[in-house]
């Protein structure tokens, strides 16, 4: 188990406070992320916003495509983030938006092709995501706190 010193101090990028708007919207890097993607003026930061908030916007008013890309760059964008954390590892913009999109050719195509069940997977076998039933949400979660 890693023991995380939690700072002030913005591991990638040396500005201020770490929070998930920042990591995923507004830090440099990000920006740059959305910019070469065309998707900046979905993942615009307003007054009060939460990322939850922005990602209801991109959710309820962008295409399906957008709301998927959006959601696979998050993630690529805090792997980014987590792979120079722990590993003093740097990706470029086109690394991040690679990966997001072999997240999407790889899993995502195939979660949506297969008709994925929950089962154990056999001795030596690998695990892929898989589609939740039709009612149920999938949350994923790499991180926890600790008073």
């Amino acid at each position: 188990m890693k023991n995380v010193a939690v700072t002030e101090v913005r591991s990638w990028c040396h500005v201020g406070r770490e929070d998930d708007i920042h990591a995923l919207l507004e830090c440099s890097f990000a920006r740059e992320v959305w910019e070469a993607v065309g998707l900046q003026q979905w993942v615009a930061v307003r007054n009060n916003d939460t990322v939850l908030k922005v990602l209801k916007r991109v959710f309820n008013a962008g295409t399906g495509d957008q709301g998927l890309m959006v959601g696979l760059l998050c993630w690529s964008i805090w792997c980014r983030r987590n792979k120079w954390v722990w590993d003093k590892v740097s990706m470029s913009v086109f690394s991040v938006r690679a990966m997001a999109m072999n997240l999407l050719a790889d899993d995502w195509n195939r979660a949506r092709e297969d008709d994925c069940k929950y089962k154990n997977p056999q001795p030596g076998g690998t695990m892929h995501w898989c589609k939740p039933p039709l009612g149920w949400v999938k949350v994923n979660v790499d991180a926890t706190c600790k008073p």
